[in-house]
């Protein structure tokens, strides 16, 4: 059984565009290879990120990034098991103005396909916001 951790956060200051891309580009990576599912995205000095893997392991870097002075007001807004194991990968992305357009949900909705009803619904809102500004 996989197990999910859900947070936004803001990005500190001092902190460059070209860092950030780094930094996602990293993520995504390590991630990756990890055989973790999720994604994390960025947009106007904030982060939203889903985590699922084995919950040991996504625990541990679940703290090792509240411990990242590149970010703060770290706010976890789920931590769970998941009861379906049918993931789509791992995806990062720097969503800037002109990346912000309608239907964007539905291609980050596509790396949490394991979710039950109540919790797929909270990442929809969620990315609504974080995606679309709406």
């Amino acid at each position: 059984m996989k197990y999910s951790i859900c947070y936004v956060s803001s990005l500190s200051t001092g902190i460059s565009e070209n860092e950030v891309k780094s930094l996602l580009e990293y993520s995504e990576e390590s991630n990756k290879s990890k055989n973790f599912t999720g994604f994390l995205l960025f947009s106007e000095g904030n982060f939203f990120q889903v985590l699922e893997g084995p919950e040991d392991e996504i625990d541990a870097l679940f703290n090792k990034i509240k411990n990242d002075t590149r970010h703060y007001d770290i706010m976890r807004i789920f931590k769970k098991h998941l009861p379906l194991a049918d993931h789509d990968g791992y995806k990062s992305d720097f969503i800037s103005e002109d990346k912000k357009m309608p239907g964007a949900i539905r291609k980050y909705m596509k790396h949490v396909t394991a979710k039950e009803p109540a919790t797929r619904q909270i990442i929809k809102n969620m990315l609504q916001l974080f995606v679309d500004g709406d």
